[in-house]
C-alpha cells in the first residue's frame, strides 16, 4: 500500500501510470467534497424505499415542481454522439477495444461494471487501455499484433473461386486463411491478390 495525503492505493505495477499526483487529487477532492452528501443521500434511499415496501407510491417531488414545469433546454450532445444507431459496449480489455473500435460502429462504450469483473488487475489494465485508446496508442500497438492482417484482407467468391483481396504482411495468415476457405463445401480453388500493406494502413507516419 501507498499512502499519498491520506489515500491509500493497493501496490500494482500500474499503479504509478494511472494514480499521477494530479489524478489522485483530482480523485482525493471528489471524495472529500461528496461523501457526507453521498452518504446521506444513500441513507434516504433507505428510508424512502422503506416507505414504499408498506405501499406508497413514488412520485415527484413537490419542490421541483418549478423545475417540471419551466421552459428550458440542454446543451446539444457532441458531435461525435450524434449517431449512435450502432453501438458496442464490452470489457476496457485490449483486444476487445481493438475489435470495436475497427468494428465500424459509431460508438463504444467501455464498461467498467457489468462486463468486467472488478478486480484491481481489470480495474487499472482497463484504465491504460481507455487512455491509450484516447492517445490513439492502440492503433499503435495493433500493427504488433499477428493477427492484424485479417482486418485488411477482403476475400470475393465466384463460381466457386475465393480470391483474397487486400493487404497482407504474414504468410502464416495466408495459409491459415487457405486452409479455412479451402474447407468450405463447393470451394474450387483459392488465390490472393494481397500486397505489403502501406506504412499508412499500419499506423506508422
Amino acid at each position: 500500500m501507498t499512502n499519498l495525503d491520506g489515500i491509500e492505493i493497493s501496490e500494482h505495477e500500474l499503479r504509478d501510470e494511472i494514480f499521477t499526483p494530479e489524478a489522485t487529487a483530482f480523485v482525493g477532492d471528489l471524495v472529500r467534497t461528496f461523501r457526507d452528501r453521498r452518504i446521506e443521500l444513500l441513507r434516504s434511499r433507505r428510508i424512502r424505499q422503506e416507505k414504499f415496501d408498506t405501499g406508497l407510491r413514488p412520485d415527484f417531488l413537490p419542490e421541483t415542481a418549478e423545475i417540471r414545469s419551466g421552459t428550458w433546454t440542454v446543451s446539444p450532445p457532441p458531435k461525435d454522439l450524434l449517431d449512435r444507431r450502432v453501438e458496442i459496449t464490452g470489457p476496457p480489455e485490449r483486444k476487445m477495444m481493438i475489435n470495436a473500435l475497427n468494428s465500424g460502429a459509431r460508438v463504444f462504450m467501455a464498461d467498467f461494471e457489468d462486463s468486467s469483473s472488478p478486480t484491481w488487475d481489470n480495474m487499472m489494465e482497463g484504465q491504460v487501455n481507455v487512455r491509450d485508446a484516447i492517445r490513439r496508442d492502440l492503433s499503435l500497438a495493433m500493427r504488433n499484433e499477428p493477427w492484424v492482417d485479417t482486418y485488411f484482407i477482403f476475400p470475393d467468391v465466384k463460381n466457386g473461386q475465393v480470391t483474397f483481396h487486400g493487404f497482407c504482411r504474414s504468410d502464416a495468415v495466408k495459409q491459415g486463411l487457405r486452409v479455412l476457405a479451402e474447407n468450405v463445401p463447393g470451394v474450387k480453388g483459392v488465390a490472393f491478390e494481397t500486397q505489403e500493406p502501406p506504412a499508412y494502413v499500419m499506423g506508422v507516419s
